[in-house]
């Protein structure tokens, strides 16, 4: 599955049901930013580890049923 290739509610729905992790959909993003960046110089700033962090917690939140 190409993550890039999907919508915002695809990635979404998958999420929820578990056939794809937050974190996963949070890293393929930041490939295609490594992938892509050196061209079109569009980002001035990423901020890779914040937003895998944030995803991991956000999963875990996933994991113990707080969010749905």
């Amino acid at each position: 599955m190409d993550i890039m290739n999907l919508t915002a509610l695809e990635i979404g729905a998958k999420i929820k049901a578990g056939e794809l992790s937050s974190v996963e959909a949070v890293q393929a993003s930041l490939d295609a930013i490594a992938a892509k960046e050196p061209a079109c110089k569009s980002f001035t700033s990423v901020q890779a580890e914040l937003a895998l962090e944030q995803a991991k917690l956000v999963q875990e939140k996933i994991r113990k049923g707080e969010l749905s």
